[in-house]
């Protein structure tokens, strides 16, 4: 099943498929979908720390219905009680 699965990717890199790249980068809500978010102040605010479903775009256009889910750092508000 592994062969077959390359071997469909790799057919359809071909054609202009691409998986949108997310760790590491800023959020963006056009092409990520923040599904939870972590205060940890190892991480730039904003930035995506790990992707939960990979999406996928073809010769530039988003082709899943779904962006696709990441967990981001969020700084939270701070505490004023």
């Amino acid at each position: 099943f592994g062969l077959i699965h390359k071997q469909v990717f790799d057919t359809l890199a071909k054609m202009g498929l691409e998986e949108i790249k997310a760790v590491g980068e800023e959020f963006d809500p056009n092409f990520h979908n923040a599904v939870l978010h972590i205060d940890d102040d190892a991480y730039g605010s904003q930035e995506i720390v790990e992707v939960l479903q990979s999406g996928y775009k073809i010769n530039e256009k988003v082709i899943n219905t779904e962006p696709h889910a990441c967990i981001i750092y969020q700084p939270s508000f701070p505490q004023y009680f």
